[in-house]
């Protein structure tokens, strides 16, 4: 065999090599199921402010509307719509899902220091007798630790702050936390504002 013909296949085997692995893991029944999947309406998410100091949350007022945050709908026979209407976000749940997070709203890149103390507050209404669950942790491609276990809350037609403070004691520093804010498991409107994750006492 010449060397021309010997440099044409082994050519060819790297750019299959390439093509395989520019694919990523492919989306089977159990990757969906657990949740390693990327949502069928990603958005584009801009970092948020670096380490623990002040407010992490990006675009917390949704004053930008969307940015800063990935809509993660729909799994589980999960079905409904997100709308940025007047600084707050719109929620609207038309179908449950077969688990809280088939409906999730995200925000990354929080600064969680181990031996810390962090608090989560955010403002949030329903003109529906629904709940709403949020939770703090690592996200895709998992374990899925969670910081900030998972917190229901029941939401009245009143807006009205809720806060929930954990202390970073059982993992390591994670410079890209995610923020879930879990819609599924009722149907019904839900409008959130002035969304904060921070050090306590900064």
């Amino acid at each position: 065999m010449k060397t021309k013909d010997v440099l044409k296949i082994i050519f060819a085997f790297m750019a299959i090599i390439f093509i395989i692995s520019s694919c990523g893991t492919p989306c089977t029944p159990w990757r969906e199921r657990e949740g390693l999947c990327a949502g069928p309406k990603e958005l584009d998410i801009p970092p948020g402010p670096q380490g623990p100091q002040g407010n992490m949350v990006r675009n917390g007022d949704f004053s930008e509307g969307e940015i800063g945050w990935s809509n993660r709908c729909c799994w589980g026979m999960a079905k409904g719509t997100v709308s940025f209407d007047n600084g707050e976000m719109h929620v609207n749940v038309t179908k449950q899902g077969t688990d809280e997070w088939h409906f999730q709203i995200q925000n990354w890149g929080h600064h969680i220091v181990e031996g810390r103390t962090f608090v989560v507050s955010f403002k949030a209404r329903s003109p529906q007798s629904r709940k709403i669950q949020v939770r703090l942790g690592r996200g895709d491609p998992g374990p899925y630790d969670h910081y900030l276990e998972e917190q229901d809350v029941k939401l009245t037609p009143e807006m009205k702050e809720y806060s929930f403070e954990f202390k970073m004691n059982k993992y390591k520093t994670n410079e890209n936390a995610v923020l879930d804010i879990n819609l599924a498991g009722d149907v019904g409107e839900v409008f959130i504002d002035d969304v904060d994750v921070r050090e306590k006492g900064s």
